[in-house]
């Protein structure tokens, strides 16, 4: 018997075939014979004198499938599977354009059984799908990756019968009820100057409240976010400077330069995080301990998202928000139909608050106003984060706070959550907490309340070692500050005990009693003062932030395109190494190790720089970190002068790739050290 290579078409499955395949494992295997098609090769199909296929058909119906698939989505496939993800970008430009050759003229290697008889054919069927060994589990645990091994279909580890909890929430707006009382007639956390959001309490608290305002984006959906800045909100700030440089409008950038599961992974970070997610403790126990009486009005300038407002409405308060972007407008009134809450959003700009509460009407400013050119909203020449200086920034607030100052009652506080941001030109904080001190008490209110805010982990804990290269401590709290308008001497006056129960009472003293810090919970916040409404994993921040700086590369070709997921390991692991500004952060360069312990190697994956002389400096690095013994690195063959650039950092050719087309052939080289000095 030979292998030979027939045309798709003329395969004829066997219908019967007892065999079947599930969804989940038929996936696995498209992907595996995507991936690797050389595997047909070593397993053709077996086929009688007829073609009617007797083994390999799930592998047949696998190619028919590969063959019905569009371009597209036989680039997306590819992209998504762990194997191709690990191969060069010749390599995988070399598989996609073979796939694109084979689904022009389908075919695939077959054997003919023509020498077994009916019956030794029907006996064939059966024990070719019998596997009579079993699996060495040390073996597979020690040698193999499990994600590999479950990518490729291998069944050996499985979860757990039961699983988790993993409802949703019904987005009631009534309180769940701990241990007999209700979750707002607690006394909520200890109230000390120093609020840490990383403690357990706080976030069993957080938790029980998404599960009550049930606002992370499952009611809004696409079709509310009508303006693709909105949509794709983070990734139209980040590209502002490619896209002014190109010449092209935000939806001409989409198309020709963003891949799909970019677009989808931004997207779905405005859908699954409601577009800044105010924390809902914070806004519960501000909202609780600075309004003199339930059914209190609330009021803000600088509304945002609906989190603090279903906070306020589902614990008996008033709340009404002005917001400039009528896309968000749309959005909050989306979350909060049908709620039967006492909360109400009208779009307008801030600095116009006046016109929607009458003077001295309002028993709460709660407010969390932008932080200056941080995050960038709209293009809207009156947005607050949209200003071309910080002067122009705290103008607008200045308008806006005093505003609002006045449609506050007598005797009654303001709060205010902000974090200080640095200049981008020379890295020094522009004092945002001063300003706004200034501002309240040009307006004529006393400052009662300073408190500090910790939160959760974000990515600048992996940029801590380089800020201190500047001396820029990396910063992990936010300011709260409380502001009273009138005689501070009335407040006792004013407001009312905060009753707890004896139970309520013996629970805050153990709290108290037992607080200390979880330092191995604590991770700084960004040094520029993300929001502590934002509510993200804590490398998404810097995820997003090295696919912007890879992506012009990639258009160029000079970077494959990489999986989200991929990336995040990769950052995680600690393999890429990112070179900022000193003086704005931002990212230079970065170098990208992989450690092969099989072969064994250290191989530089991808190398990028925009400075001069940053790319000696990490040549060198990769070299002093490399953990095996050899360090390689892939240079396609039309780029000359990255070759003679590793000469002449200490590099040689050992192999070199042919039968591609001039320019797509890669060269290995390999680092025997005698690096020229400059």
């Amino acid at each position: 018997m030979k292998t030979e290579t027939v045309k798709l078409s003329q395969i004829e499955v066997n219908s019967a075939n007892p065999r079947i395949i599930s969804d989940d494992k038929f996936t696995k295997l498209v992907n595996s014979i995507l991936a690797l098609p050389k595997m047909l090769e070593l397993r053709p199909i077996v086929v009688d004198n007829t073609m009617v296929a007797l083994g390999g058909n799930m592998r047949y119906r696998a190619l028919m499938a590969i063959a019905d698939m569009q371009p597209d989505e036989m680039k997306e496939r590819l992209t998504g599977i762990r194997d191709f993800q690990k191969k060069t970008a010749h390599e995988q430009s070399a598989l996609i354009e073979y796939w694109e050759r084979w689904q022009d003229n389908p075919t695939a290697p077959i054997l003919k059984a023509s020498e077994l008889t009916e019956d030794e054919q029907r006996e064939f069927i059966i024990k070719d799908n019998v596997g009579f060994g079993e699996w060495d589990m040390d073996a597979l645990a020690n040698e193999w990756d499990s994600e590999d091994l479950n990518d490729w279909g291998v069944d050996v580890w499985n979860e757990p019968l039961g699983g988790t909890d993993d409802s949703t929430s019904t987005g009631n707006s009534e309180i769940p009820k701990s241990e007999g009382n209700s979750l707002n007639d607690t006394f909520i956390i200890p109230p000390f100057s120093i609020l840490d959001s990383r403690q357990g309490y706080w976030q069993a608290r957080k938790k029980m409240w998404r599960g009550v305002i049930g606002d992370m984006g499952q009611s809004r959906q696409g079709k509310l976010i009508q303006s693709i800045e909105m949509q794709y909100k983070d990734l139209y700030t980040r590209t502002a400077e490619h896209r002014k440089t190109l010449g092209i409008s935000f939806r001409e950038y989409l198309d020709k330069y963003v891949h799909d599961e970019v677009k989808q992974h931004e997207s779905q970070k405005v859908l699954s995080t409601g577009v800044s997610l105010f924390d809902p403790v914070l806004a519960e126990i501000l909202c609780k301990w600075f309004t003199p009486y339930k059914g209190a009005k609330i009021f803000d300038c600088f509304a945002g998202d609906t989190q603090k407002g279903l906070v306020f409405g589902t614990c008996g308060y008033e709340f009404k928000g002005v917001e400039l972007r009528q896309e968000q407008v749309d959005i909050n009134n989306e979350v909060i139909a049908d709620r039967g809450l006492p909360i109400s959003y009208v779009c307008d700009d801030g600095q116009n608050v006046a016109n929607h509460f009458e003077p001295e009407s309002q028993d709460l400013l709660f407010s969390c106003p932008p932080y200056f050119d941080l995050e960038v909203y709209s293009d809207l020449p009156n947005d607050a984060s949209n200003q071309g200086t910080y002067e122009e920034f705290i103008a607008i607030l200045d308008n806006a706070f005093k505003a609002a100052f006045g449609c506050l009652k007598e005797n009654r506080f303001a709060v205010v959550v902000l974090g200080d941001v640095r200049s981008k030109k020379d890295g020094s904080y522009y004092d945002f907490g001063g300003d706004v001190k200034r501002i309240f008490r040009e307006a004529g209110a006393h400052l009662y309340n300073e408190l500090i805010l910790i939160e959760m982990s974000s990515s600048v804990a992996l940029r801590a070692k380089k800020y201190m290269e500047s001396r820029k401590v990396a910063k992990m709290h936010q300011n709260i500050l409380v502001f009273y308008k009138g005689d501070p001497a009335k407040v006792r006056n004013e407001f009312a005990p905060i009753e707890i129960t004896e139970d309520e009472q013996k629970a805050l003293q153990e709290i108290i009693d037992n607080y200390q810090p979880k330092e191995e919970d604590a991770a700084p916040l960004s040094d520029d003062g993300t929001q502590p409404s934002q509510e993200k994993d804590e490398w998404d921040d810097l995820l997003s932030e090295i696919n912007h700086f890879r992506t012009p590369y990639m258009s160029k070709g000079l970077v494959a395109y990489e999986r989200y997921p991929h990336i995040k390991e990769c950052l995680k692991d600690g393999d890429i190494h990112i070179e900022r500004d000193e003086q704005t952060g931002e990212i230079i360069g970065y170098l990208w190790m992989q450690d092969l312990k099989k072969k064994p190697l250290s191989r530089i994956y991808e190398i990028i720089s925009n400075r001069k002389g940053l790319g000696r400096k990490l040549i060198e690095k990769a070299i002093a970190i490399k953990k095996q013994p050899t360090l390689q690195l892939y240079v396609l063959d039309y780029n000359t002068n990255a070759i003679e650039f590793y000469k002449h950092m200490g590099f040689v050719e050992v192999e070199r790739e042919t039968g591609q087309p001039k320019g797509k052939n890669n060269i290995t080289m390999e680092y025997r050290g005698n690096a020229v000095s400059e």
